[in-house]
């Protein structure tokens, strides 16, 4: 797997214009996907789950919140450095 080192000017729009938004702001999205998902699989603590791409990192953290083991994988290191 490839990481981007390098800046990239979408990436650093998508982040200033995200820079604002609260986790709690997610809330509705994530109740949204979780609903979604589970549809398909039961999503419990026994449950793992991946997310492709997790951008700013908030879904995977309101998944832990709940109790939801959840990772992100992401190339950006620009999105990786202002998760942490």
């Amino acid at each position: 797997m490839k990481v981007w080192h390098e800046a990239l000017a979408d990436v650093a729009r998508f982040i200033d214009n995200n820079r604002m938004v609260r986790l709690e702001d997610r809330l509705p999205d994530y109740r949204a996907l979780t609903m979604y998902i589970g549809r398909f699989k039961i999503l419990s603590g026994a449950t793992r789950v991946l997310e492709v791409g997790p951008g700013t990192g908030w879904f995977p953290i309101l998944c832990e919140k709940n109790g939801i083991p959840c990772r992100g994988l992401e190339i950006s290191l620009q999105l990786v450095e202002y998760s942490c």
